[in-house]
């Protein structure tokens, strides 16, 4: 799969863009501060995820502007994508169109046009919250199985009003019928997410091991809050259900005094180890970056593998932050997608061949090598 060409108004800084890429490789130059990732943004919306970068969207409708418009054309049957956004008495306003069909909500395009995204900010998926870790796997449990968005807005949802109800001292027949609904949901996210750990593990151990020539090694735990997740294989899942209700109801308690839940995937934590010992506590800064590159590039390989479809990457600033031969690895693993990456100077793909340049100046995108 790769993007043919899309066209941009009005988003962050770009006034106006049409660009037709390059099905290989688009490296997109120039200072800081000048549009680049705005440029790499716009192409992930219509992935339909979040932005990258984790902003809202009215901060990306351009200052002199009230809306935004993004449209992409791929490759594959369902090939045509416009998504705009328009801001109307403060209010905002989301229109999505796929193949002339129109959508309430960017989610409908998850899983049709894959794309992963690495950026300098992904080194804190090592050192940063738990939350961010989380999100890491769910965003690829979104990519391969839409229906797993569904589960993760109705639990949040649930979460949410669960933590209304504790807050105002509820009655507490009324909270465990929420804990009932958190237990149903709760259950499906977390053997999701243990499942999608072990089909990636692999992949993850592979390239951290190349990439550290065998001197280190590296192993991601999943650390579950709501049950054992020993007896996942043994118990069924109406079981594994039944012990994460018990388990918030032997614990109301401490629920009802802290006034938040405390059990559930929403608590839970991805473990990852270098040579044994804690990454977040322990791990060199080298070999942080080895395994948040490790981690990106078994997501993308492991996307690719399972939808039998080459997700589009993009790589934003990043080779900036590695040594050669860490730039080299990226460039070696990534030679069969459709790669969109920025950074100050173009000097590291002079060799490479089929690829596309260009140039970003306040906004403004000139295509200055084909």
């Amino acid at each position: 799969m790769y993007l043919k060409n899309i066209k941009v108004k009005g988003f962050r800084n770009i006034n106006n863009a049409n660009l037709s890429f390059n099905k290989n490789v688009n490296v997109i130059v120039g200072e800081n501060a000048q549009g680049k990732t705005n440029l790499l943004e716009s192409i992930f919306l219509l992935s339909g995820s979040r932005s990258f970068r984790g902003s809202k969207e009215k901060e990306m409708i351009k200052e002199t502007e009230k809306s935004f418009y993004i449209e992409g054309n791929f490759d594959e049957p369902e090939k045509q994508v416009k998504y705009a956004s328009l801001l109307e008495n403060g209010k905002l306003i989301k229109k999505v169109i796929k193949n002339d069909k129109a959508y309430k909500s960017s989610r409908t395009l998850v899983g049709h046009f894959p794309m992963t995204a690495f950026s300098p900010d992904d080194l804190l998926l090592i050192k940063g919250s738990p939350s961010l870790r989380r999100d890491f796997l769910d965003s690829i449990l979104c990519s391969l199985f839409p229906s797993y968005l569904s589960n993760i807005n109705h639990y949040e949802k649930i979460v949410m009003h669960k933590n209304k109800l504790l807050k105002e001292e509820a009655d507490e027949k009324i909270v465990e019928v929420y804990s009932m609904q958190m237990a149903k949901y709760g259950t499906s996210i977390t053997l999701s997410r243990l499942e999608l750990i072990e089909k990636i593990k692999p992949y993850i151990k592979k390239f951290f091991n190349e990439m550290a020539n065998g001197r280190d090694s590296i192993d991601i735990f999943y650390e579950c809050s709501s049950f054992d997740i020993k007896e996942v294989g043994i118990k069924s899942t109406n079981e594994l259900c039944e012990d994460y209700l018990n388990k918030m109801l032997e614990n109301k308690d401490k629920e009802n005094f802290s006034k938040q839940c405390l059990y559930g995937p929403h608590r839970d934590e991805l473990k990852i180890f270098i040579n044994g010992k804690e990454a977040k506590s322990f791990a060199s800064q080298g070999q942080i970056r080895s395994a948040v590159i490790s981690l990106i590039l078994a997501k993308t390989e492991l996307i690719k593998n399972i939808l039998n479809k080459a997700p589009i990457v993009i790589l934003d600033d990043v080779m900036s932050e590695l040594d050669s031969t860490r730039q080299k690895f990226i460039l070696d693993k990534i030679k069969d997608f459709q790669v969109f990456i920025s950074c100050c100077q173009k000097d590291i793909f002079e060799n490479r061949k089929n690829k596309s340049v260009f140039e970003v100046k306040n906004g403004e995108i000139l295509k200055i090598e084909e």
